[in-house]
């Protein structure tokens, strides 16, 4: 749930409402925006918009407790026995609800869902990767599919602002092919790359042959971070960027899945400081991956 809960600034302002703050001038126009949806739908509908709380567990409780109260015929908010139908999955991904003669109808959360907030999260990105995920374990924790602790997953992503670009993609890449991609650091005690990734993210390929995603770091189990604890931030220094590309659609039928050596596409080498912020994005060029 931590992920989760580490990446409820895509839902900002609408259902973050501890996140808003008043001495803050870049969250003046999110308040003003907040306010008159309260005045147009009212302060019962504007209290179930408030889906994140201060914290993850309380934010899990309340997830939990909205579940167990669905009107017929809607998806519930997680959906233990289909996780791909749970609400906090189909809103994100959804877009905003039609006109009828010049007037917007209201949001649905029953087939077809619609969004009033329109589309914040796409299929196949690194967000829609982690939120599956997490459903998908949640309705196993419930179902009593793990047996022991040891059995549960490693709660070991961790959400960072570093962005990574692929652009002009390969020509033999299809179209909307998802991609991942798995950073690896430099041993310099080994002289060699470390075998398990660091870093990862995924997303599909745009008509503009780009892939773009922000990178999850990763902690081996029982190894301490590569990274600064006090922030998802990695170093600077030496970096082997490993590509993997979907092109039998395995992706489409197993979300959660990590693809294998034999999706693997190509590599580089990258170098020196990670920034973070999407104009400042590392670029990497389609023909710099090598076998």
């Amino acid at each position: 749930m931590r992920s989760i809960w580490s990446q409820r600034m895509r839902c900002f302002p609408c259902h973050t409402p501890f996140e808003l703050d008043e001495s803050n001038p870049k969250h003046l126009r999110p308040i003003e925006k907040v306010a008159k949806f309260e005045d147009q739908f009212g302060q019962e509908h504007a209290q179930r918009l408030r889906l994140f709380k201060k914290s993850p567990e309380e934010t899990l409780k309340h997830w939990i407790e909205r579940s167990q109260r669905v009107p017929e015929g809607n998806y519930p908010l997680i959906n233990i026995k289909e996780p791909r139908r749970s609400l906090i999955l189909l809103k994100p991904t959804s877009k905003l609800p039609e006109k009828v003669n010049g007037i917007q109808k209201k949001a649905s959360n029953a087939h077809p869902v619609s969004h009033m907030g329109g589309l914040k999260m796409h299929v196949d990105d690194q967000s829609y990767k982690a939120f599956f995920a997490w459903l998908e374990d949640y309705a196993k924790v419930v179902g009593g599919t793990y047996q022991s602790v040891e059995e549960l997953p490693r709660d070991n992503w961790y959400p960072s602002k570093h962005m990574v670009i692929i652009e002009d993609a390969p020509k033999e890449w299809p179209d909307q092919v998802r991609v991942q991609l798995f950073v690896h650091a430099w041993d310099e005690n080994r002289s060699a790359w470390e075998q398990e990734p660091i870093a990862f993210t995924q997303n599909s390929l745009t008509p503009k042959r780009r892939v773009a995603g922000a990178l999850f770091l990763l902690r081996p189990q029982g190894a301490e971070r590569a990274w600064r604890p006090e922030e998802e931030t990695l170093p600077d220094g030496r970096y082997l960027l490993k590509v993997y590309v979907d092109s039998k659609q395995r992706l489409k039928s197993q979300p959660t899945a990590m693809l294998s050596e034999s999706n693997f596409y190509g590599q580089t080498i990258v170098l020196g400081p990670w920034t973070k912020t999407f104009k400042d994005a590392r670029k990497i060029a389609g023909n710099q991956f090598s076998r």
